[in-house]
């Protein structure tokens, strides 16, 4: 069966007067958004057969029969699921259907899911960026995103390696007629803050070969529009590429080392002494 792909909505609208970069399975932009988070539906991103994929209150749902889908969608609750921390495409919890009459079902709808796209940022009809197979695909428009999306593959396409804010390939949409077009494509993705993983109270960004850390939902939106957290503490060498590191401080005492004790657990490295000129 053909596999096809349901227009993607996020959970939370932004509002403004111009246009925003949208991200799939986002969380509560700020304490105000708590509750039309908790109350807002499910949305399915994608869809073969039995088989879907939806974005509920910042985790993937992946399912593979209707009875879970009738379940999410009616009462979540009731859903049986196993938590798959960190397997979504920037960090997101997934939780994928358990049967108990189906010891197999979890494992078939774990390696289904892997192969699925999944859209992660879109820019009204001009910029698309796609997770597949462990890499990153940039597309120009509607047309080739359509084309992405029901067959997995682009025509023509430019190859970047380990260029992703996690390492990942890159591959950039490329057209003969017009030799500029992927260059473009390229200079703008680099150009981009690009999200590394995200938590309800943990964001890491890359930026022109830095890496932010920040604590809050509120901050992270602000530093994807101003590339600016208002109080930090940058801390030379700390990455594990020996990135600058720069830790969003804010006026709570406890969140510096609560930022600090999470990045360097999950990067098995030693804390670094901070920059003293910052």
């Amino acid at each position: 069966m053909k596999r096809r792909y349901l227009p993607v909505s996020i959970l939370v609208l932004l509002c403004g007067c111009t246009p925003q970069m949208r991200y799939v399975a986002e969380i509560p932009r700020s304490l105000s958004q708590q509750q039309a988070f908790a109350d807002a539906a499910a949305k399915q991103v994608a869809q073969e057969g039995d088989f879907s994929v939806w974005v509920f209150r910042g985790r993937y749902y992946v399912l593979g029969t209707q009875r879970a889908k009738a379940a999410l969608i009616n009462d979540p609750s009731s859903l049986q699921v196993k938590s798959a921390p960190g397997m979504g495409p920037h960090g997101e919890t997934v939780e994928f259907e358990a049967d108990p009459a189906d010891p197999g079902l979890t494992t078939r709808l774990e390696e289904q899911f892997k192969g699925t796209p999944l859209l992660l940022k879109q820019f009204e009809r001009e910029y698309y960026v796609w997770k597949y197979d462990n890499r990153l695909f940039v597309i120009g428009g509607p047309e080739s995103n359509a084309l992405f999306a029901a067959t997995k593959t682009l025509p023509l396409s430019k190859t970047i390696f380990a260029a992703g804010p996690n390492e990942e390939t890159v591959i950039v949409e490329a057209k003969n007629n017009n030799p500029d077009f992927a260059e473009r494509l390229v200079e703008r993705f680099l150009a981009s803050p690009q999200l590394v993983t995200q938590d309800a109270d943990y964001f890491v960004w890359r930026y022109r070969n830095r890496l932010y850390v920040m604590g809050s939902p509120d901050t992270s939106l602000s530093f994807e529009k101003t590339l600016l957290i208002p109080k930090s503490q940058a801390f030379l060498g700390a990455g594990q590429k020996g990135e600058t590191v720069i830790f969003e401080t804010g006026k709570d005492a406890t969140l510096l080392q609560r930022l600090r004790d999470k990045f360097f657990s999950r990067s098995s490295m030693s804390a670094l002494e901070p920059d003293s000129n910052r």
